[in-house]
C-alpha cells in the first residue's frame, strides 16, 4: 500500500480517557475529510501523539511531530498533510511557518478540517493563514501568562495548619518531603489538595562506631551538615562517603554523589527560603537565569533544617577548600585530554564505568562522584600527559618498517579474500523473481477477497503485499550495487606506507579533534586498575586495513566522496600481530 497522506493528531492535557477520545474523534474527523480528497483511509499514514504536548513550548517534545513531517517530504508518494486545526499543528508562529514552508518546498499541502485554507496563495488564504497563526499562538501565551500568574499567587499563599507555602512542583530536596493537604472542595464535593514541603520524617537505621543508630532522615541529614561538614571540617568527598558507608538513602540513584551535596549546600531551602520565577526555561532544560528583580523569594516556605548562621559557616567552609581551576586536583571544564571523547572504551577496570579527567589526572568517574562504596575499590589515578605520551609511543611502533611490511601482508590476504568471493548476482536476480511471483499470487489473493468484502483479511493481504514490495525494492537495489564495476587495484607497498605517513603527519596536529580520531584508529581499548595500579591499553592488530580499503573505494566513482580514510564510522576490526600494552606506576 502506498500511502497518500500523513494524518496527524494530538492533545495538549487531560487524563488518559479524554486523551484517547480527544485522539479518536480527530482521527474520525480527518478520515472523513480525506475521503473529500479521494483519499481512502488505508491510505493514510497516522502520526498519533499519545501523550500530551504543548504545540507552542519549545521545551516540548517535538519530535514524533517532526517525525511526521519529515515523512511527508521525503515519502515521493505522499501529497497531503492532513491535521484536525492549525492548534493541533503548531501554535508557535515561527515554528509553523518554517514547517508550513518545509512542506511546501517538497509539494505537499497541508489542510485541516476546522479552518481549512484550500489556497494559501490566495488573498483571502493569506489573510486567513496569518489570522489563524496568529489566534493560535495568541491563545498560548494567555494561558502561559494566566499560568503563571496562578503559580506565583498559590506560592504566596500558605497553609493554615503549618502556615507553609504551597508548591508549584519540582521534586523537594532530600531532607524535606512533599505533603498534600485539603484546601476545600469543588463542586461536584471533591477535594481539593495542594502540596507544602515537611520534614522527611522516615526513618533510617544503621552502626555508627559499632552501635545501632536510629534517624529520620531529617535528622541524618543535620548529622551531615552539621557533625560532618562544621563540626569535623570533613571535606565533601569524606563527607559524602561517610553517607555511603551508613547507607543513608540517597534522592537518587544507590549512592551519594558529590555534585548533589554541593548543590546542596548553596541551597537557600536549608535555611526555609524558596524562589519562583527565577529561570527562562528553554527547550530540552537550561534556559537562562532571571534579572533578579523578577525573582519571588520565599521566607519560611517550609522547615528550615539549618539557621542562618549555621548556613553562613557552611558556605565559608566551601569557599575556604573550592578547588581551583585547573590544578591539579581540580575538575577541568575546558576539557583539553586526549583520551575522554571514547567513555565507551576508556573506563575502569573495578566498576566499568568511563574514565574522566580531573584537572591533569585521568581517574574513574563513579569513583570521582559516589566514592569507593560505588566504585568497589579505592581511589586511583594516573597523570594525564604521562599515559597519552605513553600511548603515542605505542602507536608510533606501528610505523616501524618491519611492522608495516607484516601488516601489509595481512592486509592483501584480506583483501585478496574479499575480492575473490563469488558474485552474489545470480542469487539476488533469482530472489526478485521470487518476490515477484509472490506479489502476483498476493495480488490475486486479494482481488478474490475483495469480492467477498471481508475487510479485515483485505487489509492483512494488502499489509503483506506492501511488505513483499518493499522488500524486493531493497533486493533491487543491492542488484544495482552489486551490478557497479568495483575497482580490484591492489595497491603496492608503497602506496600503503605513503597512506601510513599520512596517519603520522596527523598524531600532532594543533587540531585536538583530529588528534584523537587518529589515536582511537590505533587503541581498542583502555581500563585502568585501581588494584594494580596500571592501566592496560589494547591495541587493533592492523589499524592501517580498512582504511586502505576505503582509500580503495574512494578512487571509484560509484563510492560516495563522504568516505573518507578518516570517518567517524570506521569500525576497526583486530587481527594478529600487537598485544596489549600494560603501563604500571
Amino acid at each position: 500500500m502506498k500511502y497518500k497522506a500523513i494524518g496527524h493528531c494530538r492533545v495538549s492535557k487531560g487524563d488518559s480517557d479524554e486523551i484517547k477520545n480527544s485522539l479518536n474523534s480527530q482521527k474520525s474527523e480527518i478520515e472523513k475529510f480525506a475521503l473529500k480528497l479521494n483519499i481512502k483511509p488505508d491510505e493514510i499514514k497516522w502520526f498519533i501523539e499519545e501523550e500530551a504536548r504543548s504545540a507552542y513550548s519549545d521545551r516540548a517534545d517535538w519530535s514524533l511531530f517532526e517525525e511526521a513531517i519529515n515523512e511527508a517530504c521525503n515519502n515521493p508518494y505522499i501529497k497531503y498533510f492532513i491535521d484536525f486545526s492549525q492548534e493541533r499543528f503548531c501554535r508557535n508562529r515561527k515554528r509553523s511557518q518554517s514547517y508550513k514552508n518545509k512542506l511546501i518546498r517538497h509539494n505537499i499541502k497541508l489542510r485541516f478540517v476546522s479552518g481549512d485554507i484550500e489556497d494559501p496563495d490566495s488573498d483571502s488564504g493569506f489573510w486567513q493563514d496569518g489570522i489563524q497563526e496568529m489566534v493560535a499562538e495568541a491563545y498560548s501565551r494567555k494561558v502561559g501568562s494566566d499560568t503563571l500568574r496562578g503559580c506565583l499567587e498559590n506560592a504566596i499563599t500558605r497553609d493554615q495548619e503549618t502556615n507553609y507555602a504551597f508548591k508549584n512542583g519540582g521534586a523537594p530536596p532530600f531532607w524535606l518531603k512533599a505533603k498534600r493537604v485539603v484546601v476545600g472542595s469543588d463542586k461536584y464535593g471533591d477535594d481539593i489538595r495542594k502540596t507544602i514541603w515537611v520534614e522527611n520524617d522516615n526513618i533510617h537505621t544503621t552502626l555508627v562506631e559499632g552501635k545501632e543508630v536510629t534517624k529520620t532522615i531529617w535528622e541524618w541529614s543535620r548529622y551531615f551538615f552539621i557533625e560532618l561538614r562544621l563540626n569535623r571540617q570533613l571535606g565533601l568527598d569524606k563527607a559524602r562517603d561517610v553517607l555511603n558507608e551508613l547507607e543513608i538513602p540517597a534522592p537518587r540513584g544507590k549512592h551519594w554523589a558529590t555534585t548533589c551535596l554541593y548543590e546542596a549546600e548553596k541551597n537557600l531551602a536549608l535555611i526555609g527560603i524558596s524562589i519562583y520565577n527565577k529561570r527562562q526555561y528553554a527547550r530540552n532544560g537550561g534556559g537562562r537565569i532571571k534579572d533578579k528583580s523578577e525573582w519571588i523569594q520565599i521566607e519560611k516556605a517550609h522547615p528550615a533544617l539549618l539557621t542562618p548562621d549555621e548556613f553562613e559557616a557552611l558556605n565559608q567552609l566551601a569557599k575556604s577548600r573550592r578547588r581551583i581551576s585547573g590544578k591539579i586536583h581540580s575538575c577541568n571544564s575546558n576539557n583539553d585530554k586526549l583520551l575522554t571523547s571514547q567513555p565507551e572504551r576508556f573506563t575502569c577496570k573495578s566498576c566499568g564505568h568511563k574514565i574522566i579527567s580531573s584537572g591533569n589526572l585521568y581517574a574513574c568517574g563513579k569513583y570521582n562522584t559516589n566514592g569507593k562504596k560505588a566504585c568497589g575499590s579505592n581511589y586511583f589515578s594516573i597523570p594525564s600527559d604521562w599515559l597519552e605520551e605513553k600511548i603515542i609511543e605505542d602507536i608510533k611502533e606501528f610505523f616501524n618498517e618491519k611492522v608495516l611490511d607484516k601488516t601489509y601482508n595481512q592486509f592483501l590476504k584480506e583483501f585478496n579474500k574479499n575480492t575473490s568471493s563469488k558474485n552474489n548476482k545470480e542469487l539476488l536476480e533469482k530472489a526478485i523473481k521470487d518476490k515477484e511471483k509472490e506479489s502476483k499470487a498476493l495480488l490475486k489473493s486479494l482481488t478474490t477477497i475483495a469480492l467477498t468484502g471481508n475487510e479485515l483479511a483485505i487489509k492483512a493481504i494488502s499489509k503483506e503485499l506492501e511488505q513483499v514490495n518493499q522488500q524486493k525494492e531493497v533486493i533491487e537495489r543491492e542488484l544495482q550495487a552489486c551490478s557497479q564495476p568495483i575497482l580490484q587495484k591492489v595497491p603496492t607497498f608503497g602506496e600503503y606506507k605513503k597512506q601510513a605517513s599520512i596517519i603520522k603527519a596527523l598524531l600532532s596536529p594543533k587540531n585536538l579533534h583530529q588528534k584523537r580520531k587518529i589515536v582511537w584508529m590505533f587503541v581498542k581499548s583502555i581500563s585502568l586498575d585501581p588494584v594494580e595500579k596500571s592501566a592496560i591499553v589494547d591495541y587493533f592488530t592492523n589499524p592501517f586495513s580498512i582504511l586502505m580499503e576505503q582509500c580503495i573505494k574512494n578512487e571509484n566513482p560509484h563510492y560516495s566522496k563522504k568516505e573518507a580514510p578518516f570517518g567517524t564510522s570506521i569500525e576497526l576490526v583486530a587481527g594478529t600481530g600487537f598485544e596489549p600494552a600494560t603501563f604500571g606506576l
